[in-house]
């Protein structure tokens, strides 16, 4: 590169005439070369950012510098793109399906739990898809957080119907808050209390709502709320108490209340929203047959192998999440619910109908 053209006044304290300008390995950094330079020296703007570019886009060696490095696009790494894509796209799938495939893909199960002693079974199916009756039925529904359930209201009545129930059994968060009105789900367990006895015990979400004026409006609409008391329930042959207590997530369950008129000779099935621990020992201790639950969600999202992640009132990695559980004697059954409230997404977890058969 050439210096001040000749005959030109020379200004500052630049080199002699046909002196080596001086050079980054002289002077220390290219860039503060190059600022300073073309800031006292017009001429040799040019030239000073030449070796402001050289000296900024590599070090001795030739190796890239840092910055030249870490400025790099997808042209620079040509390997990173693809991945990347590739792992965005995944992730929008999966969220999709958890957005809008799950939380509207009803899941229906059926077991039959012997009364006399024994693991619970799949219930076996006629021809036509229709189970055996031969005992006693429950139909649990739980946490539908009305208005926020998504499953097809005509496809639950035509499963419900499908299996004829003697009573359809409710654990709770019917209601999703005080903000949001739980007419919708209230409409529903009226249509279903008018072929079936249907029975429902309050959950955290039912109180938050505003439990006094709920229960007005359930049992005005037929529906037989089961507060820390209970009932003797038959069918044939087959003969139980139903109990059911109020939310054990926040205390307020009683199962000596609810089991206090129970006969001796009858076992004992109990409605409950939430798996608390105080009411897992309880249970135990007083030899009941079977509890019904909800309000895990089944973890609402789950994990291949990991399965759930956090239950309110478990933690991280909760162990009663859904499903059966044998808690010292007494059989358990925590389904994953009908509705999808916050984070509004269902992943690897469906909602489900469950049918249990007492005999």
């Amino acid at each position: 590169m050439r210096g001040p053209a000749a005959g030109r006044p020379r200004t500052g304290g630049g080199p002699p005439a046909g002196s080596q300008a001086p050079t980054a390995g002289r002077r220390g950094s290219g860039r503060r070369l190059g600022v300073r330079g073309a800031a006292r020296r017009p001429g040799t703007a040019v030239a000073a950012l030449g070796l402001a570019t050289v000296a900024s886009t590599s070090l001795p060696g030739g190796a890239p510098s840092p910055a030249a490095a870490g400025a790099g696009s997808p042209a620079a790494d040509p390997t990173l793109a693809p991945p990347v894509a590739f792992l965005a796209g995944v992730a929008m799938l999966v969220l999709g399906w958890a957005l809008l495939v799950e939380p509207v893909w009803l899941r229906r199960r059926a077991f039959r739990l012997p009364l006399a002693g024994g693991p619970p079974r799949p219930l076996p199916a006629a021809r036509g898809g229709r189970p055996v009756r031969r005992g006693l039925r429950l139909v649990h529904l739980t946490d539908l957080h009305a208005p926020l359930y998504r499953v097809d209201e005509g496809a639950l009545l035509d499963q419900v119907a499908a299996w004829d129930p003697d009573a359809v059994v409710v654990t709770g968060d019917l209601a999703e808050g005080p903000h949001l009105p739980a007419r919708r789900g209230v409409d529903l367990l009226a249509t279903l209390a008018r072929r079936w006895p249907v029975y429902l015990v309050p959950g955290n979400h039912d109180h938050l709502h505003g439990w006094p004026a709920l229960r007005r409006e359930l049992e005005a609409a037929g529906i037989r709320v089961l507060v820390n008391r209970g009932v003797v329930l038959r069918s044939g042959a087959v003969a139980v108490f139903l109990a059911g207590v109020d939310d054990p997530h926040t205390g307020r369950d009683r199962l000596d209340r609810a089991l206090a008129g129970a006969p001796r000779d009858l076992p004992a099935v109990v409605l409950a929203h939430a798996p608390a621990a105080r009411l897992r020992q309880e249970a135990a201790a007083r030899r009941v047959r079977l509890v019904l639950a909800g309000h895990t969600h089944g973890g609402q999202v789950r994990l291949p192998v990991v399965g759930a992640l956090w239950i309110p009132g478990q933690g991280w990695l909760p162990r009663y999440d859904r499903g059966w559980f044998d808690i010292g004697g007494t059989w358990w059954y925590i389904a994953t619910g009908l509705g999808t409230p916050k984070p509004w997404v269902r992943l690897l977890c469906r909602p489900e109908v469950v049918l249990v058969e007492l005999d």
